[in-house]
């Protein structure tokens, strides 16, 4: 996904409502700029310039709830780790109540390990994830939360 920043408002008065008409002439070039710019693709891939690029992070990373999450309920640091229990536990309240898709804990685990915090075993074989700690530093979480309070 590329999204694209239209920075540019033509305003009202220098709008022309015939545009649509007057381009009927120039359908054929247009359509023959259109099938280059795909044979351009197809030959050398997209090559997006740097406004799309940086908007497209930033709106990405505007948009990841699980880096929300860590940012506002878990510590990181080599010397912290949690299990897949607590850290689901915690994020399936922070989803509901931020209004995300909850999803499952085996792709939340799989998240978690695209996010750089591994999995391991740990005691009588719990998934560990390495890296992360859920500590529910916010009000999200009240003290009948496991009795975890902030």
């Amino acid at each position: 996904m590329n999204l694209i920043p239209f920075t540019v408002t033509i305003p009202e008065k220098d709008r022309d409502p015939a545009l649509a008409d007057k381009l009927k002439a120039e359908w054929p070039g247009i359509l023959a700029w259109m099938v280059e710019g795909c044979m351009s693709w197809q030959r050398g891939g997209l090559q997006p310039p740097n406004a799309v690029v940086t908007a497209t992070e930033e709106y990405l990373e505007a948009e990841d709830a699980l880096k929300a999450f860590i940012d506002e309920n878990c510590e990181i640091g080599k010397d912290r780790s949690d299990s897949i229990n607590n850290l689901w536990n915690g994020w399936k309240v922070w989803a509901e109540k931020s209004g995300e898709f909850v999803g499952n804990k085996r792709k939340f685990g799989d998240k978690l390990v695209d996010k750089g915090f591994p999995r391991t075993k740990g005691a009588k074989g719990r998934r560990i994830y390495l890296g992360i700690l859920f500590v529910a530093h916010t009000a999200y979480y009240p003290s009948a939360y496991g009795g975890v309070g902030p």
